[in-house]
């Protein structure tokens, strides 16, 4: 006779990542509801420029129905996306990734960003 075998152990759940929002990200059949995630921790836009008013409307989760009512574009949205500022998620896939405790934001690339654009506004200002 022989002994049950126990089942395997199950996988430890491991906090989301940046990939796991860029992975989750809606590329196409975008509607009203989905929701904006930011994937940056500051404006990347110049600053006082028309391009980064229009940034600063972005909240995190904030429906891309609210993103247009607040005087965002559909055409700045597209831009944003395509440099990787936001994505796009259904409200689900958005609910389940905050669950998670996803920080979407890697520090390092944030710092380097942050760098870049200083000196960029700093190369502008001195021109």
């Amino acid at each position: 006779m022989s002994a049950k075998r126990k089942p395997p152990p199950k996988p430890a759940k491991r906090p989301a990542t940046p990939a796991d929002w860029h992975g989750a990200s809606k590329t196409y059949d975008i509607s009203q509801g989905d929701r904006i995630k930011l994937l940056v921790s500051f404006n990347p836009k110049k600053r006082g420029s028309e391009a980064a008013a229009q940034f600063s409307k972005y909240m995190d989760g904030m429906t891309v129905a609210a993103y247009l009512k607040a005087g965002g574009s559909r055409e700045a949205l597209a831009h944003d996306r395509a440099r990787g500022y936001v994505t796009l998620h259904d409200a689900a896939v958005y609910a389940r990734l905050r669950a998670a405790g996803a920080s979407p934001v890697a520090r390092s690339v944030t710092l380097k960003m942050r760098k870049t654009a200083d000196a960029h506004q700093e190369a502008t200002t001195a021109a």
